[in-house]
């Protein structure tokens, strides 16, 4: 309902600039911020908002409206925006209170002895995975992430009979491996939408958020399955298919994209599963 009563507000400030419109306003749901110029009145803006908000009968929320230098800095979905007054720098990583919130949530995990400390560390990884994916496109290297994995690991030594390698290891398969790329994320043109129709637009940026064998597979097969010829939309499962069955053999001419449907029906793998009954 968010969506629909707000909806426009967020291109109140936009800006026409050599043919281009700039978006200087963006919201998530009821959550939402302006960019400003320097010498732009703020408080002319909030205004406008207001009365936008009042022919829907809503109004903002005066506790959490406000108006902030870019060098103060800001969090918004859960991340902390702010330009360093030292080198005009951008810099987006996961906010205080984001990350409280996550070490928090591990902490109180792995101290649940309802269940078996294997099931804690699965879930402790589970946890950390996804909150790591969320804010993969930010500048992790800006946080301290020391410290929790640090915790879990004297947890570990504390409070089971784990062998001082077998915590090393139990904390590395949580906190490793895990890798970060700042302002990477394929972003959405214009005011496309997933349901406009346009599957080629929506098939070639899904594509960039695949990487290796699977992007190059994608791209040779012009972002279409492979089996069943029809365009990848948003919401497909896209695996990669090795047409011998080694999945080790990662040559262009072995490798295809299809999706998930398609690929659990390939005669390759249900003739490996026959031979494998038969032992």
């Amino acid at each position: 309902m968010c969506n629909i009563a707000l909806h426009g507000v967020e291109d109140f400030h936009n800006e026409w600039t050599n043919r281009i419109w700039f978006q200087r306003g963006l919201r998530y749901a009821d959550n939402m911020i302006f960019i400003l110029k320097p010498g732009e009145d703020g408080n002319a803006l909030l205004e406008k908002v207001k009365d936008f908000l009042q022919e829907r009968g809503l109004k903002a929320n005066e506790a959490k409206t406000r108006l902030v230098s870019a060098t103060d800095g800001f969090d918004f979905l859960g991340w902390h925006f702010k330009v360093k007054a030292k080198n005009n720098k951008f810099v987006c990583y996961p906010s205080k209170k984001n990350r409280k919130q996550m070490i928090d949530k591990i902490k109180t995990t792995m101290k649940d002895s309802r269940y078996k400390l294997s099931d804690r560390l699965k879930k402790v990884k589970i946890i950390y995975r996804g909150w790591w994916n969320y804010h993969q496109y930010s500048d992790m290297s800006q946080v301290n992430l020391w410290s929790i994995r640090y915790w879990v690991y004297r947890y570990l030594r504390k409070n089971s009979s784990i062998p001082g390698k077998e915590a090393i290891s139990h904390t590395q398969s949580i906190f490793n491996g895990h890798v970060y790329k700042v302002n990477r994320y394929s972003a959405i043109s214009g005011k496309l939408s997933v349901y406009d129709g346009n599957l080629v637009f929506w098939s070639k940026r899904n594509s960039k958020l695949s990487t290796g064998p699977l992007a190059t597979a994608l791209r040779k097969q012009d972002y279409r399955c492979n089996d069943c010829g029809l365009r990848f939309s948003i919401e497909d499962h896209i695996e990669l298919h090795h047409k011998n069955g080694i999945n080790s053999d990662f040559r262009i001419s072995n490798v295809e994209a299809l999706h998930r449907s398609c690929h659990q029906y390939q005669l390759v793998h249900r003739e490996i599963l026959l031979k494998r009954k038969r032992r």
